[in-house]
């Protein structure tokens, strides 16, 4: 789980560095969605999601992080909050010290890159993303195994909500299979696509017993107007 790869990071091993890179490498678009709030320039953004996760490798920013709090999705945006805040501390001391013109993170110009929802819809908008895609990988990874990637890139619309029921016929006539036979392919993988997206959300929980209830706040998010 994501727990198990914090835990893990604690200490300066390279096994420590390996959980820390995998965990920044996988949550790493949610953290430029919140700070694009606060950030006009995309590159600016990204920038300082660079510096965010920098500052979680080359330090012991997890070390404090306790499983028993729950949701690892609410201890990353709490560890981003803090970050920002420190960085906007700085940057109004450079700015005022003459060092560096710089401007602060809450520049009354700055026009916002998401003019609709909070920069914590934001962040929880690309978690949902970040989630959904990697269960789609996992399920792609198992048809790979077992000899399904055709059917898998095929049959991949119906499980992302991109195409008609209608559209089955020519796909099971393009494929030369009976269309009762691609139905039970669509039925099957869309079954497992839940599974996996089950595991995937789990991964991120410290009890299975959230499960349920981080499900129901993922289908919740609130959509991008």
């Amino acid at each position: 789980t994501c727990w198990t790869k914090v835990l893990a990071s604690h200490g300066d091993s390279t096994l420590a560095t390996a959980a820390l890179s995998e965990l920044c490498h996988d949550y790493y678009e949610p953290v430029v969605a919140f700070i694009r709030y606060s950030e006009r320039d995309p590159e600016s953004a990204r920038d300082l999601a660079h510096a965010f996760f920098a500052h979680v490798l080359d330090g012991h920013a997890f070390d404090k992080a306790d499983p028993n709090r729950g949701r690892f999705r609410s201890y990353l945006l709490g560890a981003v909050k803090h970050f920002l805040a420190a960085h906007r501390v700085k940057a109004n001391r450079l700015k005022r010290g003459g060092d560096a013109e710089v401007m602060p993170l809450d520049a009354p110009d700055m026009d916002p890159p998401h003019p609709s929802g909070s920069p914590e819809d934001a962040f929880d908008r690309r978690w949902a993303t970040t989630v959904l895609d990697r269960a789609l990988d996992a399920l792609k990874a198992e048809c790979d195994d077992s000899g399904y990637t055709t059917v898998f890139q095929h049959i991949r619309p119906w499980l992302m909500g991109d195409a008609s029921h209608g559209d089955q016929a020519k796909l099971a006539e393009q494929l030369q299979i009976e269309p009762n036979t691609l139905k039970r392919h669509v039925s099957r993988l869309r079954k497992r696509y839940r599974h996996c997206v089950r595991e995937e959300v789990a991964r991120t929980l410290a009890s299975p017993a959230q499960t349920e209830e981080e499900m129901r706040s993922l289908l919740a998010v609130p959509q991008k107007k």
